[in-house]
């Protein structure tokens, strides 16, 4: 069996911190940014919540970029015990249909919870509205119903070349950018399903934050570093600053450029406009910006676990039970919310109720890895 590669489990538990974060800002803060094609794009008038926020954009560019990581090297490494196309097939639909399910049935609760008991009014509504005509939101679709997605489109060509893989991702990465209509068509009506294959809103009862394109071609591009990580980790992890700086400075010209990859321009001359980038769906010089800064952080875990090895354990514990921190962080600090900041907290109090929140969480994370470790290889637990 291969070794499993540290680096990219300190990843993983850095982007679920940052996540938290953004989450707390929503249930204790009582306010959260919002950045859409068209309608809702926060103007900040502080750097210190916009900061708050930009931190917080390395998360779903990682988590689906991980994922395919996660996905790659899993199916390598279970082929190399015999599993057959069939059964990996099977595993990944499995995957991605209860991703699908955990957010309607479970992780949407947590959201309820967390805005019903708010006494600031409107409670976490960014600046202006989403796009399409707002209803009852029955059916909300988060990252876990990308993620899911990304799960069972990968589960149809994860045997596909990786050179028409990653050519297949950054297709549906350009698509999204170039097929997004104009600010103007806001409150033009689409249907649920082009909400969920295309473009972020409102659709009736539905409200659809993460498509599957373009967030899909960011996990191919993941499965695609998880199988070169198989083939070569050293080689892999020596080449990923290049590329990482690669994006990262493309980002920086698409921006200052203007025109495509932005979807939406600066309102002004700011350096926080400049960075005030178009996440709902993502534009190029988004992705491109913390895919980037994503590959930086891989490389700089790979080289610092020797470093700093406490701080190294404690984002792995995170990192190596995802989805168990997913849905557990989002009922605590709803909660907690909902009990002891229903009118809000100054920035310095949220930040603080972050950093206690992580202790508890740590200690739970760690007690169910351990369980988790000592459940058979196909059973249900893993896939927590």
């Amino acid at each position: 069996m291969a070794k499993r590669l540290a680096a990219l489990d300190i990843q993983r538990g850095l982007i679920m911190v940052l996540m938290a974060l953004d989450h707390v800002v929503a249930f204790v803060y009582r306010y959260h940014p919002s950045e859409v094609w068209a309608g809702a794009w926060t103007r900040y008038t502080a750097w210190q919540p916009f900061v708050t926020r930009l931190v917080t954009h390395l998360c779903a560019p990682g988590f689906f970029l991980l994922l395919g990581c996660s996905v790659a090297l899993l199916l390598q490494s279970r082929t190399e015990q015999g599993m057959t196309d069939s059964q990996a097939r099977s595993f990944l639909c499995k995957r991605g249909v209860l991703l699908l399910l955990l957010n309607q049935l479970v992780e949407n609760r947590a959201w309820t919870l967390g805005f019903r008991y708010s006494e600031v009014p409107p409670p976490a509504i960014p600046d202006g509205p989403w796009p399409g005509t707002p209803g009852p939101m029955l059916l909300v679709f988060t990252v876990l119903t990308g993620l899911g997605m990304a799960l069972l489109l990968s589960s149809l060509v994860f045997r596909v070349r990786s050179r028409y893989l990653a050519l297949l991702a950054t297709l549906l990465i350009v698509a999204s950018s170039i097929l997004v209509p104009s600010p103007e068509h806001l409150r033009d009506s689409y249907g649920l399903l082009l909400r969920l294959v295309f473009l972020p809103g409102h659709s009736g009862t539905g409200f659809v934050l993460y498509p599957l394109i373009p967030w899909s071609g960011v996990a191919l591009w993941g499965v695609v570093l998880g199988r070169l990580l198989h083939a070569d980790a050293e080689s892999t992890l020596r080449r990923l600053p290049l590329i990482g700086l690669a994006l990262v400075a493309t980002a920086l010209v698409l921006r200052a450029i203007g025109g495509p990859g932005n979807l939406r321009l600066p309102r002004d001359g700011s350096v926080i406009e400049f960075f005030n980038l178009i996440k709902y769906p993502p534009s190029l010089v988004f992705l491109f910006l913390f895919v980037g800064l994503n590959l930086l952080l891989l490389s700089l875990w790979n080289r610092a676990q020797g470093l700093l090895p406490r701080l190294c354990d404690l984002l792995s514990t995170f990192g190596q039970v995802p989805l168990f921190y997913y849905l557990l962080h989002l009922f605590q600090f709803s909660v907690l919310g909902a009990i002891w900041f229903r009118k809000g907290a100054s920035l310095p109090v949220t930040y603080l109720v972050w950093l206690l929140g992580l202790i508890p969480l740590y200690f739970a994370c760690r007690a169910y890895r351990r369980f988790k470790s000592q459940t058979p290889v196909d059973s249900l637990w893993r896939f927590l």
